[in-house]
C-alpha cells in the first residue's frame, strides 16, 4: 500500500470483483473525507486488549495497538480527539505523545471495504 501511495497516478480498489474506487489518491481519499488517524503513545498500557472499549467512543472508526502506541481512526479530529483523551484519562491511562495524520491508503481501503488488506 505504501508503494502504491508513492508510485501510482491512479488507485483502483476492487472488493469482491466490484470496483468501488477508481481515481487519483486524492480522489480516493475524498471518498472518506473525515477520516484521520491519531497515534497515542501510552505510558502505562493495560493487559490484553485493554484498548478495545475505545472502539465504542462516538466517532471512532477503528482502534489497534502495537506495544504502547494506539492507532485510532477517527471521523473528525476536532470532535473526536477530546473524547478519546477523556476515555483514556478516565481509564487511568497516561498519554506521553499524541500525533495526528491523514488516513493512509490502507486505512481508506479498510474503511471502504470493511476488511483489512491481509483478508482481501
Amino acid at each position: 500500500m505504501e508503494e502504491a501511495e508513492r508510485l501510482c497516478d491512479r488507485i483502483i480498489i476492487v472488493d469482491h470483483g466490484k470496483v468501488i474506487a477508481n481515481d487519483t489518491l486524492a480522489g480516493v481519499r475524498r471518498l472518506v473525507p473525515d477520516l484521520n488517524v491519531l497515534d497515542v503513545e501510552i505510558e502505562n498500557p493495560g493487559e490484553g486488549e485493554w484498548w478495545s472499549g475505545l472502539g465504542r467512543v462516538d466517532g471512532v472508526s477503528a482502534v489497534s495497538c502495537a506495544e504502547r502506541v494506539l492507532r485510532v481512526t477517527v471521523q473528525s479530529l476536532p470532535d473526536v480527539t477530546p473524547r478519546v483523551l477523556v476515555w483514556l484519562r478516565d481509564g487511568g491511562y497516561r498519554c506521553v505523545h499524541l500525533a495526528s495524520q491523514r488516513a493512509d491508503l490502507e486505512t481508506v481501503f479498510l474503511t471502504l471495504t470493511g476488511r483489512s488488506v491481509r483478508n482481501a
